[in-house]
């Protein structure tokens, strides 16, 4: 039995990395084979799923986290008077030593936004955002915020 290390490519969402290992059938007769999934992430710790054997040509991979995280952000900035704005997103699980961050530069282009996590734990919706801005003059000012909200008006 040979297997293969293969990454699986697109579009992800969360910035997450999924591997798949694909273990040949065991003879040239035998038509199933083997696979798992394994996620691994720059900021927390891998999760690697069971172990699948399947006839089929195509496989899917779900999504192994059952809840989501989505804030939709609105700023309502002067950019007459802001140099830089960026909205830092840091939602955190410690029982599943997990966590996530997304940093967001607000434009004056930008009308509104969304900022969406897969979460281990779906009633942990609780998350902290940090407002920064860098006026005209040079002056930097920051807010912190710690919230459940999942509406965002930016105001500044």
């Amino acid at each position: 039995m040979s297997s293969y290390i293969f990454a699986i490519c697109g579009a992800m969402l969360d910035q997450r990395k999924w591997v798949a290992a694909y273990v040949a059938p065991a003879s040239a007769k035998a038509r199933a084979s083997g696979w798992f999934a394994s996620r691994w992430s720059s900021v927390a710790a891998s999760s690697r799923g069971s172990p699948v054997t399947t006839n089929a040509t195509t496989v899917l991979v779900n999504d192994p986290f059952p809840g989501v995280l989505e804030v939709t952000v609105f700023p309502i900035l002067d950019f007459a008077r802001i140099r830089a704005a960026m909205l830092d997103v840091h939602y955190e699980d410690p029982a599943n030593r997990y966590t996530r961050r997304q940093r967001v530069r607000l434009t004056p282009e930008l009308t509104e936004t969304v900022v969406r996590f897969s979460i281990r734990n779906p009633t942990l919706k609780r998350y902290r955002h940090e407002l920064t801005i860098v006026r005209s003059d040079g002056t930097t000012e920051q807010r912190t915020v710690e919230t459940e909200e999942n509406i965002l008006s930016i105001i500044g």
